[in-house]
């Protein structure tokens, strides 16, 4: 079975901690929602799962007893090469040549697979720039597809979008996941995303949560932090470090 695992992950940014001996591990089929605070380091953790910024400590991609390839833990590519006049099967296209600028030999078929199952096939040679933003994220997630990863990471992926096409675009993650046995980490405060969850992460400043789905509010006396627990079982994750990210200076009022 596909796992991630990451042991003892910490991130920091200029020696201030973002991340603090994080222990968990994603299993395959499954639609992984990290939640959180703003600044619980949502973002900073899925770029350095990606490989985007530095992290220390362990993460390892594995099936079975084999070792997977850390490159096929992907998230979608910056537009930097994006023109208003490139097609959307261009795009699609772009994600098996920004690596190698060379066609792998079975392109056409992964690019076809890829636009259905995004729903794009019949846009395949509209302008990129004629999409509706439900469309581009959707061609996003097929660019995705074409590299056949075992781990997408995705940063709020149906922000800005109506409630109808954050459905559209969270299924077809969804059904991505489950169809391949391959993991979706999804970082997002969406209740949509919720929705589609298989597993939810909860990250606080000094802690993280985990549960499953249905929701009831209650009190974590141990840490004294309020959470959104399941009415499942929760299980904790390794308890993360009290560290004082911001002091209030003195002289300053109303802190």
């Amino acid at each position: 079975m596909l796992q991630l695992r990451l042991s003892n992950f910490n991130v920091a940014y200029h020696g201030i901690p973002a991340i603090i001996d994080l222990s968990v591990t994603l299993t395959a089929a499954t639609v992984n929602l990290l939640t959180g605070v703003i600044g619980a380091g949502k973002t900073s953790l899925i770029q350095a799962i990606s490989g985007a910024i530095g992290h220390s400590g362990g993460m390892e991609l594995t099936e079975g007893q084999h070792a997977c390839d850390q490159k096929s833990i992907l998230q979608p590519l910056p537009r930097t090469f994006v023109t208003p006049y490139m097609t959307v099967i261009q795009f699609v296209q772009f994600g098996l040549m920004h690596n190698a600028w060379k066609l792998p030999r079975d392109a056409k078929d992964r690019i076809s697979e890829a636009l259905e199952r995004s729903h794009l096939t019949d846009l395949a040679h509209s302008p990129i720039s004629s999409l509706t933003p439900s469309q581009m994220r959707m061609a996003e997630l097929a660019q995705l597809f074409v590299q056949q990863p075992r781990v997408i990471l995705l940063d709020e992926p149906s922000t800005q979008l109506s409630s109808q096409s954050q459905k559209s675009v969270l299924t077809c993650i969804s059904k991505w996941v489950h169809d391949t046995r391959n993991i979706a980490l999804v970082a997002s405060e969406s209740p949509r995303v919720f929705d589609a969850a298989d597993r939810v992460l909860t990250l606080e400043h000094v802690l993280t949560l985990e549960c499953l789905t249905s929701l009831e509010p209650q009190r974590n006396v141990k840490t004294g932090v309020n959470a959104l627990f399941s009415s499942k079982k929760w299980e904790f994750l390794q308890p993360l470090r009290h560290f004082p990210l911001l002091h209030p200076l003195e002289g300053v009022d109303n802190w």
